[in-house]
């Protein structure tokens, strides 16, 4: 358990992590409250729960889970016939080393425990030399745990590119969720986005689905997509952008008997716990996942609904954590484009909606407008070496996230023990493990210069907007539009938490990127209709052909 617990808090927290026994206290005392919660549902005691509890995890895993099972089982029953707290029973076991950060509330018999051992546990600090003869295993879980996510995270490119294009065949690993399809691994200039050099008269070349010739011998590339404007589309962005989403069946102990884990964690890990192929950017895949349901509308649907011959022409290059400093770094390891092959344009979308906010010490030291300034001017150069000729670039604007820690503070997380997201929030903080400290806080006064930090930001976007002068793209920018979501679902008489992802209290749900695509789709059309391409007239013709082109 401690193990699949602590990868998930592990990939939450992966982009911000500073300080590892935080990570480790708190992945701990999740993992030892569902356990808990899971003795409470079968009523069959502590020892028959441990007993059978790598039954609930992937097979991939059953033998670190076994390992913990093995040696914490036995401290583990003990503990907790002596206290409720979860909180507790971590430090008891050597897992987290004080007292002073604590989520769960004490009961009387916490309270009894806490008194008798006080000479021995210290509130504020502590050292544990009981369980030395444990380190052995807890160095190698955490190795196990650390080699992982730098395998799954570290490059942000796909894990085997035979071609070396970074378009693949597989969905996850930074695969076709990510990027469209490739329809052939072993030829570079073989990808999405290409211009096709030869008509696609005898194979497809740029994987739209659309390859052969008509009765009168004229290809159906050159007849259907060659005048029509075709343009791809670029999401270089943060977690908003990847769509970063954790289950809240995972802190759910009945849906852990049911399997919640043992069927899902292994592809989203795989996956870094971002859902791009159901984001408002590159979004794609309108099926059904009970693990995230809800309707898919997108950037990339809107522009293949425009023109077929855009079928799979996009790229989510989107990284949890990202910042105006690295995407410059982002863009020129993970775009390849053949200096022979030519590419169509492309519609990118700059998102760095809060992290160079989240990631300040203090509201002292936020990102100054100069800095700020150099980050996207250098990523703007970088950019103007990459896209093809006619493309375009719309800056989205800072969020407000104030507003959604006015909207979630007062309400009970899923993890559920009556614990508010405020409480959440404090204990991230307390624990050095918040991804927004800026934001997830219970200081009005931090937050508010937090917004004012990024209505500052904003204005330096516009500033570059009129001034910066590319080659090869133009530059609009429009505003994050979650206050104008807000007020869409408020007049709907819906609850403003529906927008939010439940588990982190922070990033929008399936219902918020599909109404951000929604509103910022309207709003480059009101206010830069020339960044939208024509309809292609012959749009029915190829559907009535190729049918869906195939898939993704």
């Amino acid at each position: 358990m401690r193990f699949s617990s602590l990868l998930i808090i592990l990939l939450i927290l992966a982009p911000y992590l500073k300080v590892n026994a935080s990570i480790e206290c708190l992945g701990s005392a999740f993992a030892l409250s569902l356990i808990r919660d899971i003795a409470d549902i079968e009523g069959k005691g502590m020892e028959h729960v441990l007993e059978n509890f790598c039954e609930h995890f992937p097979l991939e895993m059953n033998e670190i889970c076994t390992s913990y099972i093995e040696t914490y089982g036995g401290r583990i029953i003990e503990k907790f016939n002596e206290v409720d707290n979860p909180d507790i029973v971590a430090y008891e076991l050597g897992l987290c080393k004080n007292l002073k950060c604590r989520l769960f509330p004490d009961t009387a018999k916490d309270l009894k425990y806490l008194s008798k051992n006080q000479n021995r546990i210290k509130i504020e600090k502590c050292t544990i030399d009981s369980f030395e003869k444990d380190s052995k295993l807890k160095d190698s879980i955490w190795e196990i745990i650390m080699s992982e996510i730098k395998k799954i995270t570290k490059k942000h490119i796909p894990l085997v590119d035979l071609d070396g294009d970074h378009f693949v065949t597989y969905k996850t690993l930074r695969g076709s969720n990510w990027r469209g399809r490739d329809c052939n691994d072993l030829v570079a200039n073989y990808r999405p986005g290409i211009v096709p050099p030869s008509g696609d008269i005898d194979m497809d070349s740029n994987c739209n689905g659309i390859y052969g010739r008509d009765e009168n011998g004229v290809s159906y590339e050159d007849k259907f997509c060659k005048e029509s404007e075709p343009m791809g589309v670029l999401v270089i962005g943060d977690s908003v952008g990847a769509h970063f989403r954790v289950p809240p069946e995972y802190f759910n102990a009945q849906q852990l008997l049911d399997g919640a884990l043992k069927e899902s964690l292994i592809p989203l890990l795989e996956m870094e716990f971002d859902w791009p192929h159901k984001s408002y950017g590159t979004g794609h895949d309108t099926s059904y996942n009970k693990y995230c349901p809800g309707d898919v509308k997108s950037i990339y649907l809107e522009m293949r609904n425009i023109n077929r011959c855009n079928h799979r022409n996009y790229q989510n290059l989107a990284v949890n954590g990202m910042e105006s400093k690295k995407i410059k770094d982002l863009l020129s390891t993970t775009i390849t484009k053949s200096q022979e092959q030519e590419d169509y344009p492309t519609l990118t979308i700059l998102e760095i909606i809060g992290n160079d906010i989240c990631h300040s010490e203090s509201i002292e030291k936020f990102i100054t407008n100069e800095q700020f300034k150099t980050n996207i001017i250098g990523f703007l150069d970088e950019l103007d070496k990459t896209v093809a000729p006619g493309s375009k670039l719309m800056f989205i604007g800072m969020v407000r996230g104030s507003i959604l820690y006015d909207s979630l503070h007062d309400n009970i997380h899923p993890f559920g023990h009556n614990t508010t997201y405020a409480e959440i929030y404090e204990y991230l903080k307390c624990q050095d493990l918040s991804p927004c400290p800026m934001w997830m806080t219970t200081n009005k006064t931090v937050r508010d210069a937090a917004d004012a930090a990024g209505l500052r930001l904003d204005k330096v976007y516009k500033e570059i907007a009129n001034s910066y002068t590319p080659k090869n793209f133009e530059i609009g920018y429009i505003d994050f539009p979650l206050p104008d979501i807000i007020d869409y679902v408020k007049k709907r008489g819906e609850p403003v938490s529906d927008l939010i992802e439940p588990v982190d209290g922070f990033h929008p749900s399936q219902l918020g990127q599909y109404l951000i695509a929604e509103m910022i789709w309207k709003n480059i059309n009101l206010k830069y209709p020339t960044f939208i391409p024509k309809v292609n007239p012959y749009n029915e013709e190829i559907e009535k052909i190729f049918n869906d082109q195939g898939g993704y």
